[in-house]
């Protein structure tokens, strides 16, 4: 189990591509993921879904 934890604060282009490091989207997330670790079950819960973790 991989959990990748995030939030939703978003700025401008700039702001998130230079200041926050952010440039992706949930989608390429899960192929980036599915392509390093093909056996890695990846899921993308919306925000404020908590992870439930069970038998």
């Amino acid at each position: 189990m991989a959990p990748v934890t995030h939030y939703t604060f978003k700025g401008s282009t700039f702001t998130d591509t230079f200041i926050l490091g952010f440039d992706g989207t949930p989608t390429r997330f899960v192929a980036a993921a599915q392509k390093a670790a093909p056996q890695t079950q990846v899921r993308v819960l919306e925000p404020g879904v908590r992870l439930r973790l069970g038998r």
